[in-house]
Parts: C-alpha cells; sequence; structure tokens
C-alpha cells in the first residue's frame, strides 16, 4: 500500500443537510397526528331514541324547523347538524334521530362512539300499556358498552304531557326503576346461564349488587323532564302555550335539567338548554 495515500475523510455533513433531516422528521410527527386524529371519532353527537311513535321525529323537527312537521315511520335515520331554532347560541349541534323499530335498535352502537348525549323520548300517554318495552328498550341504551363507561349523559322525555293520562315524569321514572331492576335480576339468569365468566356479563348488570335499581347508582348521568311536542311551533328561544309545564328535575340527585326551577319554564326549551350545556362542557 503506497505510504503516501490519505485516509478518506470523515463524513461531515452540512448545516444543510441538518436543516433537511429536521423538516423530514417534522413532516413524519405532523403525518402520525393527523392520522391519529382521523383515526379516533369525534363526540359530537346527540342521539335521540325511543320507541316508535313516541315523538323522536316530531322533537328533530322541532328542534332544526322550529315546528312539528308530518313524520311516518322510517327505518333510516335523521341526520344533520344544525342550530338549535329559536336558540340565541349560535353553535351548530349535530343530532341523530334513530328508527324506533326493534329490528334497527342495533344501529344505536354504530353512533355511541360519537355521543356527547341520548335523548330517550317516551309517550307517557301509552306508558301505563307499554311500560316493559320502554324499559327493555332504556335497559339496552343505558347498558351499552359506551354509555357504561360514563361520559355520555342520558335525557329522558316523557313526551304527550298534554293528554289527560300521561304520567307525570316522577311516576314513570319510578316505574322505570322497577322494571329495570326485574329486567337486569331476569337478563343476568340468562346470561349466566350461557356464560362461564363474570366478565362476559360484567357490561349488562347496571346499578349495584344487592341492592334495588336506582337511577343514581348508574356512573352515567340520567334526568328526566316533562314536554308536549305535538303542535308546538317555538319561537324566538320561548315555548308556545302547552309544551307542557314539568319542573325538569332528574333521578340523578333531583336536579333540574337546565340549571334553576324556574316558573313557568317549558319543556322543550329545557331540551335546548340540555343540549347546549352538554356542548359547551366538551368545548
Amino acid at each position: 500500500m503506497d505510504a503516501n495515500a490519505q485516509a478518506p475523510a470523515a463524513f461531515s455533513p452540512s448545516p444543510l443537510s441538518f436543516f433537511v433531516l429536521l423538516l423530514l422528521l417534522a413532516a413524519i410527527a405532523a403525518l402520525a397526528l393527523l392520522f391519529l386524529s382521523k383515526s379516533k371519532p369525534k363526540k359530537d353527537a346527540f342521539i335521540i331514541v325511543g320507541l316508535s311513535d313516541s315523538g323522536k321525529s316530531t322533537l328533530f323537527s322541532l328542534l332544526r324547523y322550529g315546528k312539528a312537521l308530518p313524520t311516518v315511520t322510517s327505518i333510516e335515520q335523521n341526520e344533520a347538524t344544525f342550530p338549535l331554532y329559536g336558540s340565541k347560541e349560535p353553535h351548530a349541534h349535530h343530532i341523530i334521530d334513530l328508527p324506533g323499530h326493534p329490528t334497527l335498535h342495533f344501529l344505536l352502537s354504530d353512533y355511541t362512539p360519537l355521543a356527547l348525549g341520548i335523548i330517550f323520548v317516551i309517550d307517557a300517554a301509552t306508558f301505563p300499556r307499554l311500560s316493559r318495552s320502554v324499559a327493555e328498550r332504556l335497559y339496552d341504551v343505558l347498558a351499552e358498552r359506551n354509555v357504561m363507561q360514563g361520559g355520555i349523559r342520558v335525557l329522558v322525555v316523557c313526551n304527550k304531557q298534554d293528554s289527560f293520562v300521561a304520567w307525570p315524569r316522577e311516576k314513570i321514572a319510578q316505574a322505570l326503576e322497577k322494571e329495570i331492576d326485574y329486567l337486569r335480576t331476569t337478563r343476568t339468569a340468562t346470561l349466566d346461564a350461557h356464560t362461564t365468566t363474570a366478565s362476559e356479563t360484567s357490561d349488562t348488570f347496571l346499578g349495584l349488587d344487592n341492592a334495588p335499581f336506582r337511577m343514581s347508582h348508574l356512573d352515567t348521568d340520567v334526568r328526566f323532564v316533562e314536554c308536549a311536542l305535538v303542535g308546538q311551533e317555538p319561537g324566538g328561544g320561548e315555548d308556545d302555550a302547552g309544551d307542557g309545564e314539568g319542573d325538569g328535575s332528574g333521578a340523578q340527585g333531583g336536579e333540574s335539567v337546565g340549571g334553576g326551577d324556574e316558573e313557568g319554564g317549558r319543556g322543550l326549551e329545557r331540551i335546548k338548554r340540555w343540549i347546549e350545556e352538554v356542548a359547551a362542557g366538551e368545548r
């Protein structure tokens, strides 16, 4: 080997090379963050559920258009993002009205990852004869995995209070607690006969062991409000007469929907305030 031959110089990157490398790393990090943000669904939805003919679609149209439009039984959801009609709050809200037919109840699980709140509508006039069916549907809602994990609030709307046979919200809440107490016993027994581990049934048992079921035992915030939606066309942020005189107190600690319990408070306006308050808490 020639003694005069020089060893190759060590690689010495230029400042420009360092700059290009930093830009490349920053671009990779930005793409990773973008991918992660898109893969996680945005929680901004309010889901309206309940049995058929309870007034779900009427509530949807009142919230969007300020009037009750003609409705028919549907097998598809109504979904839109809009400011609540007549509200001074400018923010738009993502509202989803799910079909009430029993064969389509499975759709709820498709939307709960997006949900901030669930509005469960009850026909208070037919509730006495349909209490078991209403309780079964509410049980399914409360036992849904995303709901049980907390963070999704539930408002039970006791509709059709203009009927003289309608039950008040306090009576409905008590009846539902009794029905759910019965249902969780029968459902747990059925599941235990087909499962071998406690973890397989843990997501379906509501409330506390060895205690009668109460809404207040849930991690989920559940409240009740009265209203009469049919024929109501509120405007300017105020309810028309006849939109229910429910005081808005809830099963969860007896608190009122929307804070105070002002005289003359109306059911539809309470629903709007509840939506706005839940949404504001996530901003």
